[in-house]
C-alpha cells in the first residue's frame, strides 16, 4: 500500500479517483493496489462539507474537552477558563476514573506503562468484562506488564521507529460515554509526576473512533485478539483515518504519523498565525518547523518558545535564536516534555489553536513513530495552554536583552508610565502589542488601530519600577520603568 493525501491535489477532478503517492524512490518498481476499506461511521452524523473537507461531527452527550498539566500554571492569564487539574495526583486520578467508568472496551496505546495503579485499573476493568487491548513499544521499561496481564497485549515488533503513542480510546461504541485520552504524559512516575507534561480528554464518539481505526491498524484486527500478520506499526501504517471534526463546536484536527503527513498539518497552523506563536517542545530537530517559526517572527508575529533537547543532534535552538526568536532552553531539573504550540492565544477574532499530542517536532516523528497529534480550534484551549507556557517561562533563568534589534521605539524610556509610540515603517493599519516583565512573564497586551506617531500605547503606572520588554510585531525594545 503506498500513501495517499488528497489535500495535495489541485483538481477539479473528484478526489476519489486520484491518489497522491509520496516518499517514492527513482529507479523503483512498484505494485499499487487498490484495497477498499470498510465504510465506517464515526459518531452518529454523516460528514459536513467545509472548505473542501470533510468534517465529522461525533454523536457525543457534552463534546466536553478537560485539559490537565501535572505542575502548576499561571492563573493570572486566566480569560476565565482554567485546566481541569494542576499536580501530578488531579492528572493521574482523572486517567483512573475514566478507566473505572469504562462499560464496554478500553484500548491502550503505551509507549511506557509502569504505573502499577493505572494496570490495576484496567486488570480491574477486564475483570468485570470490559474488553482490554494494549498496544505498547518493546524497547521500553514497561514493567507493568510483568507479569502479563491477564488481557492481551501487543508489542510494535520491532518496528524501526517507535511506538511513541501515550493514548487510552474508551468505550468507543458509545455514543454517550467515548472518551479519548492523549498528550505528551507517558504512564510512568516521571511521565506523571516529575517532566512537565499534559494531558487532554475528549468526550466525541467520532473523536475516539477514530482512534480506534488507528489502534486497529497496529493490533492487526478489530478483535480482542491480534493479527500479527495484519498488524501494522510506523511506515507500513497508511492514511486511512478522518482528520477534521467539529467538537463542542469548535474544530479539531486529528493526525496521526508517519502516515498522515503530520508536520504539514503542524505547519500549516503555525503559518495561520496571525499575532503570536508560543511552544514548548522536548525535541526539536525538523528544519521545516522551524523555517516555519523564522518566518512568522519575519513577517511580524512574536514567536516565543522553549525547547528542552537542545543537545539532540540537528536541534534547532541556534538556527532559531540566531534568527531572532526569543527561545530558551530548559535548564531546571526534569524535562520539559510537551510538544504544544499555541497561536494567536490572546486574539480571540483570529483562530487561536493549540497543537498537542506525542509527536515531537522531528523527522523521526514524522517519518519513523508512531504517534498522534490533535490541533483544537479554540480560544479557552489557547488560553489555557499559555497559563501553561508562561508558569514554565517564569521558572527560567531571567533575560536581560530583548532578542533582537527592533524598527520601532517607545518614549519616554525611562518612563514614570505613559508609553507612546514611535511605530515601524511601513505602518501596518493594526499593530499588536505585549507587553513582558523581565522574566519573560505576561504582563499586558493588546491591539492599537490605526497606529501613528506619538500615540499612547499603554500606561506602567500600576507596575513596580524595574525592567520591561515591550514587543511589537515580534521584535521587543527594553523599557525601564521608574
Amino acid at each position: 500500500m503506498i500513501y495517499s493525501n488528497p489535500r495535495f491535489l489541485n483538481s477539479s477532478i473528484p478526489r476519489r479517483n486520484w491518489t497522491f503517492c509520496s516518499r517514492l524512490m527513482i529507479r523503483h518498481m512498484y505494485l499499487v493496489c487498490w484495497m477498499a476499506l470498510p465504510v465506517l461511521g464515526f459518531g452518529q452524523h454523516p460528514p459536513e462539507k467545509t472548505g473542501g473537507q470533510e468534517v465529522w461531527r461525533g454523536g457525543g452527550a457534552t463534546g466536553e474537552i478537560r485539559v490537565y498539566f501535572n505542575h502548576w500554571v499561571e492563573e493570572s492569564l486566566s480569560n476565565g477558563a482554567a485546566p481541569d487539574g494542576t499536580n501530578p495526583n488531579q492528572l493521574e486520578a482523572a486517567i483512573l476514573e475514566r478507566i473505572d467508568a469504562a462499560q464496554l472496551s478500553i484500548d491502550v496505546a503505551a509507549y511506557n506503562l509502569t504505573r502499577q495503579n493505572i494496570m490495576g485499573a484496567l486488570k480491574a476493568a477486564h475483570q468485570r468484562g470490559v474488553r482490554v487491548r494494549l498496544v505498547y513499544d518493546d524497547q521500553q521499561d514497561n514493567s507493568a506488564l510483568s507479569p502479563p496481564p491477564p488481557f492481551p497485549i501487543l508489542s510494535d515488533q520491532g518496528s524501526e521507529g517507535l511506538m511513541h503513542n501515550k493514548f487510552l480510546v474508551i468505550d468507543a461504541a458509545d455514543p454517550q460515554n467515548a472518551w479519548v485520552i492523549t498528550g505528551s504524559t507517558n504512564f510512568t512516575f516521571n511521565g506523571v509526576v516529575n517532566n512537565f507534561n499534559n494531558l487532554v480528554m475528549v468526550q466525541d464518539q467520532a473523536l475516539a473512533q477514530a482512534y480506534q481505526l488507528e489502534f486497529n491498524e497496529m493490533w492487526g484486527s478489530e478483535g480482542g485478539t491480534p493479527n500479527l500478520s495484519n498488524a501494522r506499526f510506523g511506515a507500513e501504517k497508511t492514511d486511512n483515518t478522518p482528520h477534521f471534526f467539529t467538537i463542542g463546536g469548535h474544530m479539531v484536527e486529528c493526525w496521526f504519523s508517519p502516515s498522515d503527513f503530520t508536520t504539514d498539518a503542524i505547519r500549516n497552523a503555525l503559518n495561520s498565525a496571525d499575532h503570536s506563536i508560543h511552544f514548548a517542545v522536548f525535541s526539536f530537530t525538523h528544519d521545516d518547523l522551524g523555517t516555519a517559526l523564522i518566518a512568522a517572527h519575519q513577517r511580524g508575529v512574536f514567536t516565543k518558545g522553549i525547547i528542552e533537547g537542545i543537545d539532540d543532534t540537528g536541534n534547532e535552538f541556534n538556527r532559531l535564536k540566531n534568527a531572532g526568536v526569543w527561545v530558551q532552553s530548559h535548564p531546571q531539573n526534569f524535562f520539559v516534555h510537551h510538544k504544544y504550540a499555541i497561536v494567536d492565544a490572546q486574539a480571540p477574532d483570529s483562530d487561536p489553536l493549540v497543537i498537542t499530542g506525542s509527536h515531537n517536532w522531528t523527522y523521526s516523528a514524522e517519518f519513523r513513530n508512531d504517534e498522534n497529534t490533535l490541533i483544537f480550534h479554540d480560544p479557552d484551549l489557547a488560553n489555557i495552554f499559555l497559563q501553561e507556557f508562561e508558569a514554565r517561562w517564569q521558572q527560567i533563568t531571567p533575560t536581560e536583552q530583548a532578542p533582537t534589534p527592533a524598527s520601532f521605539s517607545v518614549f519616554p524610556n525611562p518612563t514614570p508610565g505613559p508609553l507612546h509610540l514611535q511605530p515601524p515603517q511601513p505602518t501596518p493599519a493594526r499593530l499588536p502589542w505585549t507587553l513582558y516583565d523581565a522574566h519573560g512573564r505576561l504582563l499586558q497586551g493588546g491591539i492599537l488601530p490605526n497606529p501613528v506617531a506619538g500615540a499612547l500605547l499603554t500606561r506602567l503606572d500600576g507596575l513596580p519600577s524595574g525592567t520591561y520588554f515591550l514587543s511589537v510585531r515580534g521584535e521587543a525594545v527594553r523599557v525601564v520603568k521608574q
